[in-house]
């Protein structure tokens, strides 16, 4: 015993409760996971683990305790892997609670498990356009007959879509497994889990599901004038992908060679020199509400002739505009492919903007002031998205009173000289540029800056 047992005695004179709802959480090869809901006790000792390859009953089985995992000393371990265990063979599970007082609680209900025929290890899923990859890795890749792919979706059961009995996907005899489901719609969500099959016909759930949900992916398209030179990078965006770099959903891309148009994305920061991709996705987002921005990069040594940069897939009830860092220009994708030409065959950036895109304005800096009827002022403000503008009405308000100053200026005018009519009376008085987008999306925005 130790020193603070000798300290303290130790003993609540109770028995301890039993640690309830054993579960199997997940089987693998030569060891089950199990996990239960803690016990409480003052005196607490270890959790015992009761197996046995028949139904638990007096005396027929082994205890698994804090002597072979430290762990099952805490109270608070709430799961463990109970390892040693044949793959060939069922086993049956119960957990009681132990005190230092040699206290028993009663036994927990009772859980059946084989252990996995084979290691499972980076089981994962990944959704594209109209399908979903599932891969893992196994090891050993014999001594079993193969796995089953199981599917759900919110609010159905796992139901069997493919086995190793049809698919040679999914026959034993390998260390890396692929298999593509293409039975899927995009923007729907699914749950997938496999199964691992003995040589004597047991089936092992690996309980470890992997979610996925297709979606479209986009094409971008890069082609001289006749369309005999050309390079494609493909972009989306995915719930379960995120904004940094994912294994499969972002591809990495060789640079150029001779004769050529050569098209990627971009991402500085993702490795000392950057990295260029040819298929970059990023995590899901409600394109009606959030924007996000994908960075190009292009490449030719055609040069001086005109260069096509194309979206077929574009979306017509979403925006998806490019714009290109060289020469400040705006382009509408929807409006048919961006006509450019390069000088040399340095990197040319371009920066492509996908979802809610709306147009907003800024006051320019004007100091607080008094005016006087007559005076000659001049208001000036910087748009954001200025091709989304349709126009501007500009006006001055107070908490009283309004004064219309000019309606219906043209997007492109970013100043309004104004002279102050001789009567009025207007304190505490703001600017106000109400902006009316392309799209009839009205919003307006008060100076920081207060006039009398």
């Amino acid at each position: 015993e130790s020193l603070y047992d000798d300290m303290f005695a130790m003993n609540d004179g109770l028995t301890p409760p039993i640690p309830e709802n054993l579960h199997v959480i997940n089987n693998s090869m030569q060891y089950v996971t199990l996990g239960w809901a803690r016990s409480d006790a003052y005196d607490f000792d270890s959790y015992e683990i009761l197996y046995s390859t028949t139904p638990i009953s007096e005396g027929n089985y082994q205890i698994y305790d804090r002597n072979n995992k430290t762990f099952l000393a805490s109270q608070a371990c709430e799961s463990i892997d109970v390892s040693g265990l044949n793959s060939s063979y069922n086993y049956y599970f119960k957990i009681r609670a132990r005190d230092k007082n040699g206290n028993l609680s009663d036994l927990s209900n009772e859980v059946m498990s084989t252990p996995a025929a084979t290691s499972i290890s980076g089981f994962k899923a990944y959704g594209m356009d109209t399908s979903i990859r599932l891969a893992w890795g196994t090891n050993p890749p014999t001594g079993f007959l193969g796995f089953n792919v199981y599917r759900k979706q919110e609010f159905t059961d796992y139901e069997m879509i493919d086995s190793y009995t049809s698919s040679p996907a999914l026959v034993a005899g390998n260390y890396n497994f692929e298999y593509w489901d293409f039975d899927v719609v995009n923007g729907e969500h699914y749950e997938y889990r496999i199964s691992s099959i003995n040589s004597n016909g047991v089936e092992t759930i690996h309980n470890v599901p992997q979610k996925a949900s297709p979606a479209v992916v986009h094409s971008l398209i890069l082609e001289n004038q006749t369309g005999m030179l050309s390079d494609v990078a493909t972009f989306s965006q995915n719930p379960y992908a995120s904004d940094a770099q994912d294994t499969y959903w972002d591809v990495t891309k060789p640079g150029p060679t001779s004769n050529y148009v050569w098209l990627s994305f971009y991402e500085q920061y993702w490795s000392q020199s950057g990295v260029y991709l040819s298929q970059e996705v990023k995590g899901g987002y409600d394109t009606n509400q959030q924007l996000k921005t994908w960075i190009i990069r292009i490449r030719s040594d055609q040069l001086n002739v005109p260069l096509y940069l194309s979206l077929p897939t574009v979306l017509r009830s979403e925006k998806i505009y490019i714009y290109d860092n060289g020469t400040g220009n705006w382009h509408n994708m929807q409006d048919g492919a961006y006509q450019f030409t390069v000088s040399n065959s340095n990197p040319r950036t371009m920066t492509l903007y996908w979802g809610n895109m709306q147009p907003s304005i800024n006051h320019n800096y004007m100091p607080n002031q008094v005016l006087q009827g007559g005076y000659n002022t001049q208001f000036s403000w910087s748009p954001q998205y200025p091709f989304l503008i349709d126009h501007v009405n500009l006006y001055l308000k107070n908490d009283i009173d309004s004064l219309m100053v000019a309606q219906n200026i043209p997007a492109g005018i970013t100043s309004y000289s104004y002279t102050i009519p001789n009567a009025i009376n207007m304190p505490k008085t703001k600017v106000c540029l109400e902006m009316v987008s392309v799209d009839g999306f009205s919003k307006t925005f008060e100076s920081p800056h207060t006039m009398a």
